[in-house]
């Protein structure tokens, strides 16, 4: 899951891109840790992501706008 919080008075489209380079920074890192780590030290065969949500919250009494991207993912384990 990745939250970004920022002003209330700040556009959601402006959390929601912010979060949405964060997820591409954690995807970018799940693709390189399985090509450094094969298999991922033995433990899954292979991943893949199957979902992604983006929701607003409004948090701190309204003062205060969320992004919260939830990733669903796959993973089958290695036999």
């Amino acid at each position: 899951m990745i939250s970004v919080v920022r002003y209330a008075r700040i556009p959601y489209a402006t959390i929601e891109d912010r979060a949405f380079v964060l997820y591409d920074h954690i995807f970018d890192s799940i693709i390189d840790w399985r090509t450094e780590s094969p298999a991922f030290n033995g433990v899954a065969g292979w991943f893949g992501i199957i979902g992604k949500r983006s929701e607003e919250f409004f948090t701190d009494e309204g003062k205060e706008r969320e992004c919260r991207i939830t990733i669903d993912l796959a993973v089958t384990a290695r036999i």
